[in-house]
């Protein structure tokens, strides 16, 4: 009745307008619904135009708003098959928006950004969502109250927003006292985020990739990969969201169960349990200690996987070659515990090893050697950098020792791309590393020192014995840290054993299983044979370093 009442009124208006009598409210209807849709696809058109960079099949709505002052300037990026149905907004005073592909962005939502916001691919951006990278006005309520009755005047005069503003100090401000008074921060959201409806998320702040943040949350810190946030302000309720526990769990008991049947623990050595400074970890003791060194062990598994299950055969083979005791620390896992978790676990360990509080089990850090394969080996350089960063008075361990270390998650070497189609352990073109490269790091850039120690300052790390395999994709990160590590005076013994994989030391063990997916038995029986050829270098380089 509303809508037939509107018609006849324009239907009168069109005949007066035009000398005629045609128009009723039926056709005037269809005239009405034409016209909106052509003003809407020219709203899309002009859309188009501000969004200076857009991707394949992204799409707006008629409510979207795309708003950029700097004509010209490419402030607005969408990637491909992005929906777009909220508002896109750049302050008058500057500001950067990003949005990776095939995210979903809801109707009403805004982003106003007067600094960065960057958002990953795979996302999904509920109705009514708020996302600021800066405070949008001063903090002083004196300059506040300035700004706002300037701003009052701002379609009267046709200054833009960010020339008033300039002027609120008594006609004395620049553009640089501005922008010290509008706190900016950028806003970095990964990928696979959900951000449910009426959620604010402020300036400063990064979600790590899996992360959900539940309705009406306002998120003012940095939300861990794969973990749910709600509430004001934003608290974690839930870690280890955002990927298949079921699965993991899976994985978890099939690697241990797989390994301990593989690499049983041999005779010659015993295995005792101990919580220290709340962590588990395992005496692995020799029959016969030869001397008064202490290996701290930290095992692989890409920072998911892992345990004394999975490697008690090698650390027990280790043990009694080099004829010192072993301390294997079972550190907690990611995506429950992303970083720094295992590397705060591990400070506390070792700190406690050469305390007095050890009493009888203290060891001199002259006697400590670090020992790690593969993310143990990562985890080996983030503890010890960040001693160092923390600018302590605590030694160092003596010597480090790395087996196939992962120390680069950005996955950017020559030889990740072209060894990872064809590689024996790190199967499935790296897919499995790349997740668990996710959970690991959290809120994290990948090329932070503590994620990816190879990014690090390593001026100040003890002796050090890498190595690797020419047939591990991780084989030039290993090459990279040797060379950074030589250049901030280290000394580096790099040894590069030919055809080998990913810590062959330990996956041969398992080769075996894998002779009707290609690798023929010979493979296996060099990589058995170059296990113990590695095994006996290490406690050679150990001999060597103390002069024995």
């Amino acid at each position: 009745m509303v809508k037939n009442t509107i018609y006849q009124k324009l239907a009168n208006k069109l005949n007066e307008i035009l000398g005629v009598d045609k128009f009723t409210p039926k056709n005037t209807s269809i005239f009405a619904k034409l016209l909106d849709e052509s003003l809407t696809q020219t709203y899309l058109d002009e859309l188009e135009k501000v969004a200076h960079t857009k991707g394949e099949n992204t799409t707006f709505s008629k409510n979207t708003v795309l708003y950029n002052p700097f004509e010209g300037e490419s402030k607005i990026t969408l990637g491909d098959n992005c929906d777009i149905r909220g508002e896109l907004i750049i302050t008058n005073y500057g500001g950067d928006i990003s949005i990776g592909n095939d995210t979903y962005f809801g109707a009403g939502s805004q982003i106003i950004s007067g600094h960065k916001v960057t958002i990953g691919t795979n996302g999904f951006i509920g109705y009514y969502v708020l996302i600021a990278d800066s405070n949008h006005h001063e903090t002083d309520p004196y300059y506040r109250e300035r700004s706002f009755t300037k701003s009052m005047a701002r379609d009267k005069n046709s200054m833009t927003s960010a020339e008033i503003f300039y002027q609120t100090k008594d006609n004395k401000a620049t553009p640089h006292d501005v922008m010290t008074k509008v706190v900016v921060d950028e806003v970095k959201i990964g990928n696979h985020v959900w951000i449910n409806p009426f959620a604010t998320i402020l300036k400063g702040v990064t979600i790590g990739d899996g992360a959900i943040i539940a309705a009406h949350a306002v998120v003012t810190k940095d939300v861990p990969a794969y973990s749910m946030v709600a509430g004001n302000p934003a608290k974690v309720v839930q870690t280890g969201v955002g990927f298949d526990r079921g699965t993991l769990e899976s994985d978890r008991k099939t690697t241990n169960e797989k390994f301990s049947k593989a690499y049983p623990v041999p005779e010659g050595v015993s295995i005792v349990e101990e919580s220290i400074q709340g962590v588990i970890c395992y005496w692995f003791t020799p029959t016969e200690i030869k001397n008064e060194r202490l290996i701290l062990y930290l095992h692989g598994g890409a920072y998911v996987q892992g345990s004394l299950k999975s490697h008690q055969g090698l650390v027990a083979d280790i043990a009694i070659l080099t004829g010192s005791e072993i301390l294997f620390v079972e550190y907690s896992l990611a995506p429950e515990h992303p970083y720094p978790t295992a590397v705060n676990e591990l400070i506390k360990v070792y700190s406690w090893l050469i305390s007095d509080e050890a009493n009888n089990k203290k060891v001199n850090a002259d006697n400590v050697i670090m020992m790690g394969d593969s993310a143990g080996g990562g985890l080996v350089l983030a503890t010890q950098i960040t001693l160092l960063n923390e600018s302590t008075e605590q030694k160092l361990p003596a010597l480090n020792i790395l087996l196939s270390p992962w120390v680069d998650l950005t996955f950017s070497s020559d030889s990740w791309k072209r060894l990872i189609a064809s590689d024996k352990v790190l199967t499935e073109n790296g897919k499995a590393l790349k997740e668990a490269a996710a959970m690991y790091r959290g809120v994290y850039e990948t090329t932070h020192p503590g994620v990816s120690p190879v990014y690090a300052d390593l001026t100040g790390l003890p002796p050090t014995l890498i190595q690797i395999g020419t047939h591990d994709s991780l084989l030039d990160d290993s090459i990279t840290l040797a060379d950074k590590a030589a250049s901030a005076g280290v000394e580096v013994a790099l040894e590069v054993y030919p055809n080998q994989p990913h810590v062959w030391h330990l996956t041969h063990k398992i080769l075996s299983e894998d002779v009707d997916k290609g690798i023929d038995q010979k493979y296996i029986n060099q990589a058995a044979k170059k296990s113990k050829e590695a095994l006996d270098n290490l406690a050679a380089f150990i001999k060597h370093q103390y002069h024995e």
